[in-house]
């Protein structure tokens, strides 16, 4: 928000950050999950966290096999949207984007927490939109979120940041997409962004 006055027009892409997590007291802490089948898995998770290790530190400790495996969750992810050789060639840019030297997926733990409860898990921001985006000036926000994206928890909390700012603005949820709305529904994706751009 620091440089808001020279935005005009606004696009989030499957934003996170917008809700506030429910009370702490409501989530599983880790001290009170030792009974918990999951405690295990949410201790590894939580030591990881505060380590700042993230996705991209296992792919680089795989070293070259590493490659074969970002190869492998493009197929699974994506199936046969595209040729092996345009599969290939995604896959080599995001392994060497990947193992390239880390920075800003550091900023990571500094601006995200996970959460661990039965209602609703996952990574909240620790200063949350929902609370500043009524500062934003620009005349036309729109919001993305896919139709089974991961962070469509955050739709009904964007609906009401948007519902504040000072601009026209709107929430609009992708068919048939998930976090990576753009690849799962390209023509959707791209009449979206073209109508707030033109209008």
């Amino acid at each position: 928000m620091k440089y808001n006055q020279h935005v005009e027009s606004l696009i989030l892409i499957s934003p996170v950050g917008f809700p506030e997590p429910e009370p702490m007291e409501e989530f599983l802490k880790l001290d009170e999950a030792e009974n918990s089948s999951n405690y295990n898995g949410l201790q590894l998770v939580d030591a990881l966290w505060r380590k700042n290790f993230t996705p991209q530190s296992l792919i680089r400790l795989m070293g070259p096999r590493g490659l074969e495996s970002v190869s492998k969750i493009i197929k699974r992810r994506f199936g046969n949207r595209w040729s092996d050789q345009d599969n290939d060639l995604i896959a080599s840019y995001l392994y060497h984007i990947t193992v390239a030297k880390p920075s800003g997926e550091y900023a990571l733990n500094s601006i995200l927490r996970p959460v661990f409860g039965s209602s609703s898990p996952g990574v909240f921001a620790r200063q949350p939109l929902i609370h500043d985006f009524n500062k934003i000036t620009a005349k036309k926000v729109r919001v993305l979120y896919g139709d089974h994206d991961w962070l469509r928890n955050n739709t009904e909390a964007a609906k009401i940041a948007v519902s504040n700012c000072q601009g026209k603005g709107d929430v609009i949820t992708i068919p048939n997409s998930g976090h990576h709305l753009y690849l799962d529904n390209p023509l959707y994706f791209k009449k979206a962004l073209e109508d707030i751009i033109t209008t």
